[in-house]
């Protein structure tokens, strides 16, 4: 664990985590606020595609998946989502 870390003198790589652990928080609290700009913006494809990313980042590699899948759906020629599942698979 990051305490674990801090006492046996990785103080460095303990605050890498915690920085990792911030960001993730951060970016996954986003995601909420995405569905209601999709439900408000339903062929807002960059919306899609951004929960996408965050959900396969740091959430769901499935759900994620998902959100790209139908973002392709949409736009077949949408180059990022095509790249994120080639990625992913």
């Amino acid at each position: 664990t990051m305490t674990a870390r801090k006492r046996t003198g990785d103080a460095g790589q303990a605050k890498a985590l915690e920085d990792r652990w911030r960001t993730a928080d951060r970016e996954v609290a986003q995601v909420p606020d995405l569905l209601e700009q999709v439900a408000k913006h339903p062929s807002d494809l960059e919306l899609r595609f951004r929960i996408g990313m965050l959900l396969m980042k740091h959430y769901s590699r499935t759900m994620g998946e998902q959100y790209l899948q139908a973002v392709l759906q949409l736009d077949p020629a949408h180059a990022a989502a095509r790249a994120a599942l080639e990625a992913y698979y």
